[in-house]
């Protein structure tokens, strides 16, 4: 089939060359059945503070008024957003292992890109190395094999300040401060190339 949208044509020439970043939002995680932020903030809300209506309906404002309520620990709101976003990778999560993509960015805390380039049995890149802040040690050549993963927004195996969920204010906050440095990795990552967002 000839391709006559000179736009889509670029594009396509992009992906092949391996000069594309990928952009995840929410959506993606959505089709392998992980609930979306709003629902993942009222699921939270419900399990933590029972049938008291909700005074937001942003994601960090629910979870941060559960988390400012005294007697939650916030282990425990950690441990039940980690069980909701427990899902496996489709075979769109796994086809897109497929492609040689220069960067991976994504806002979701889950795992399942990282899961996915695990499993996929025909991958572009070797591997898939999840990034947290722009301190990153790389050459110019290794993304052919590595594809970085930017978890913007923290990750559901995160332990420490810099890996942990955004899930408060404060976090978020701290999340803003880094996202100078990560944003540049982005235009980095770009220069020559394009982003796709899927969400």
């Amino acid at each position: 089939m000839v391709n006559d949208n000179p736009l889509q044509a670029r594009l396509f020439r992009k992906v092949r060359q391996g000069k594309t970043v990928l952009f995840l939002g929410a959506g993606v995680s959505k089709s392998a059945g992980a609930p979306s932020g709003n629902e993942l903030a009222l699921m939270v809300h419900n399990e933590f503070l029972g049938d008291t209506k909700p005074t937001s309906s942003d994601f960090i404002e629910i979870l941060s008024e559960v988390l400012d309520t005294p007697g939650i620990n916030r282990s425990d709101v950690e441990e039940f957003v980690r069980s909701k976003l427990n899902v496996n990778p489709t075979q769109s999560h796994i086809d897109l292992c497929r492609v040689r993509w220069r960067a991976i960015f994504t806002t979701n805390y889950d795992d399942i890109v990282e899961t996915a380039y695990r499993i996929a049995p025909k991958r572009a890149q070797d591997r898939c190395d999840a990034i947290f802040d722009s301190h990153f040690a790389r050459t110019e050549s290794d993304y052919m094999e590595v594809v970085r993963l930017f978890k913007l927004m923290g990750s559901v195996k995160g332990t420490d300040r810099k890996t942990k969920m955004a899930l408060s204010r404060s976090d978020y906050h701290r999340k803003l401060q880094q996202r100078d440095g990560l944003l540049k990795q982005l235009k980095d990552f770009t220069k020559d190339g394009t982003i796709i967002y899927i969400g």
